[in-house]
Formats: C-alpha cells, sequence, structure tokens
C-alpha cells in the first residue's frame, strides 16, 4: 500500500514522497527527482525511487523532531549523500561527514525559521550518524 503525500508548508516547495506500506526500515520514498544546488553551487540530484526513514528521531522525539516535517528537504539531501558515500573519494571520511552535515544544516535553515532544533538535530546527526556514515566498513 502507498500513501502519496507532497508535502506542503508556506514558503516551501512541494516534495515529492510516498510512505509505503511494506515493511522496509525506510518506508519514505521520492516519487519525482529532485534537483539541489549545494552551498558550494555545484548541482546534486536525488533520483525517483530513493527511499528514505525521516528524520530517525526516536519515537518520544517526534513532537519536538518529527520524523517528516520543513527540514524534509534537508533529510533527504543527507540521507542519500550518505547512502552513496558522497566526498569520500576526495576527502578524509572525518572531513565528508561533517561537510555533509553542515549542509544538511544549511537546507534545515532555508526552509525552517526552529534554528535551536535544527542545531540540535545536526548535534544528534554528528553524535549518532556514524553508525550509518560507517557502514560499508561492516558490510
Amino acid at each position: 500500500m502507498v500513501a502519496k503525500l507532497s508535502v506542503n508548508i508556506s514558503n516551501f516547495p512541494i516534495i515529492p514522497i510516498a510512505y509505503v506500506l511494506d515493511g522496509s526500515d525506510k518506508p519514505w520514498v521520492v516519487t519525482e527527482d529532485i534537483g539541489y544546488v549545494l552551498s558550494t553551487g555545484d548541482s546534486y540530484l536525488v533520483k525517483k525511487g530513493f527511499r528514505f526513514d525521516g528524520t530517525s528521531s526516536p519515537r518520544f522525539l517526534w513532537s519536538t523532531f518529527p520524523p517528516i516535517d520543513d527540514r524534509i528537504l534537508g533529510v533527504i539531501l543527507h540521507d542519500h549523500m550518505y547512502m552513496n558515500d558522497y566526498l569520500l573519494d576526495v576527502l578524509k571520511p572525518r572531513e565528508a561527514k561533517k561537510w555533509i552535515d553542515n549542509e544538511m544544516l544549511l537546507w534545515f535553515n532555508k526552509y525552517s525559521d526552529k534554528k535551536r532544533q535544527n542545531r540540535a538535530m545536526k548535534l544528534g546527526v554528528k553524535l549518532f550518524g556514524w553508525k550509518i556514515f560507517n557502514r560499508r566498513k561492516n558490510e
């Protein structure tokens, strides 16, 4: 079962995503290509079909850090970059992770005025994101 959803918040572009009820640990799927212009000026594309899990915040934090909200563009970009080892061919792992995490915060701040929550989410990613970022070492 697929529940189509287009996130549309004032001053926020429509984000083509769907929630798929198939038991996956990544229930959200991008339903159309999403193009980004990064802080470096480079273009970045997340293709239709990319699966992600939202913010990965524990359920008890959802009232403050819901899986999907106005930070969704940063979440999708961040998850895609982690899963595709972005910058690992040119930077050391610690530097690449830091750059991706900082880019995520820039996208959070672009559409969300909750700056303190944005920084708290970045801190959570900094502290707990290594498990996902380093996943290839364990595969």
